[in-house]
């Protein structure tokens, strides 16, 4: 496999939303197999819901026309942030392309 080589070796940990809003417009790389990639952009990175005890949030990704990605877990890295598993919904198709999303919940621990 062909990785990405990155400012950091270790993977995107914690997930958590601080972490991708800095990089909302910024391209990461996917691999559909261990020969294969597809650039996808960060469009968005958003909170949906916060409690006492959860945190939801949500990635919205662009991928190209010509690449349909089929919901499953893939690799994704970004230079500066490493790589990880993401879950990836296809969500709808735009002009040019597809988006997908990959929603997290997260329990907050108490102190």
């Amino acid at each position: 496999m062909n990785r990405l080589e990155t400012d950091t070796e270790s993977p995107m940990d914690p997930l958590d939303l601080e972490s991708f809003l800095p990089h909302q417009g910024t391209d990461f790389v996917c691999w559909i197999d261990p020969e294969h990639t597809v650039s996808i952009r960060l469009v968005s990175a958003t909170e949906v819901s916060r409690s006492a005890h959860q945190r939801q949030f949500a990635l919205h990704f662009s991928g190209p026309g010509d690449h349909f990605i089929q919901q499953a877990t893939y690799l994704v890295a970004h230079p500066e942030l490493g790589e990880t598993e993401l879950f990836l919904v296809p969500i709808g198709k735009t002009g040019d392309g597809f988006e997908y999303e990959a929603f997290f919940n997260r329990l907050i621990e108490s102190a």
